[in-house]
């Protein structure tokens, strides 16, 4: 088959949404249908359940979700085209809460542009290790407080910042929003001098308008002010997979 015959060929990503109760099962599966050594194929469990990276044919996206079915885990095939990139967002700096929608101020302080809120999809949230703390703390390992009563507020330690992905559709726009670096002046009155707590105020107002928003389970686990390790990340890239992930669930909970 020639080449250019070979790229219209539709191609699809599996979604891995369960995995089988032994991983010995999923590391088979993974070995014999994407040609992986049993390393590799470790390797890639450990990001499951999410998005397999690999685009494949449909018949082979349709084995693997028989196969992945018949140890009893579940997974589905979504056309490779449809999967939103994430990898590009939009840094945000300057927003605001207002009653017309979530307004996006550009550098000279002027409102670029009114997303209506029925049209904020997902609000994906984690905490991450600072630029700050990868230099003071290189090579040690950060240690999760100890399990103790919950309390109605819980702060980051200094060493971590949040981070947050806002997805908005018509048109599909990926905002990135850095707790430190944003502008909270709309807040007036209310602004404090602590960037964690000006966050989650911001949060707190996208929120009480944007009813219908998605919030993945650690932006939930945020907003709830649950545990630190229910919504803490190891690096940028696995808060990505995580908003990928739950965007795409998001999106067929949609469509049934």
């Amino acid at each position: 088959m020639s080449d250019s015959n070979q790229n219209l060929i539709p191609l699809y990503r599996v979604l891995i949404l369960s995995v089988p109760e032994d991983p010995a099962d999923l590391t088979t599966i993974l070995t014999e249908e994407l040609d992986l050594n049993k390393v590799d194929a470790r390797i890639l469990q450990h990001n499951l359940p999410g998005l397999i990276p690999n685009a494949v044919p449909q018949e082979l996206a349709e084995k693997l979700c028989q196969r992945l079915h018949d140890v009893e885990g579940y997974a589905i095939r979504i056309a490779a085209d449809e999967i939103p990139n994430l990898s590009k967002p939009i840094h945000l700096h300057h927003a605001a809460c207002a009653d017309e929608g979530f307004e996006i101020f550009d550098l000279q302080g002027n409102i670029e542009t009114t997303i209506p809120y029925g049209d904020l999809e997902l609000l994906s949230i984690g905490a991450l290790p600072t630029e700050k703390s990868h230099r003071e703390v290189e090579n040690q390992t950060l240690v999760h407080p100890s399990a103790g009563p919950r309390t109605t507020k819980v702060d980051l330690p200094s060493m971590m910042g949040a981070e947050a992905y806002l997805i908005a559709e018509n048109p599909f726009r990926v905002y990135l929003i850095n707790q430190n670096e944003m502008n909270y002046a709309y807040l007036e009155d209310r602004k404090t001098t602590s960037a964690t707590a000006n966050f989650r105020l911001f949060v707190d107002d996208i929120l009480a308008q944007a009813r219908d928003l998605y919030l993945t389970p650690a932006a939930r686990a945020f907003t709830n002010h649950g545990l630190l390790n229910h919504y803490q990340f190891d690096s940028p890239e696995s808060l990505r997979r995580h908003t990928l992930f739950h965007l795409l669930i998001c999106r067929q909970m949609h469509q049934q």
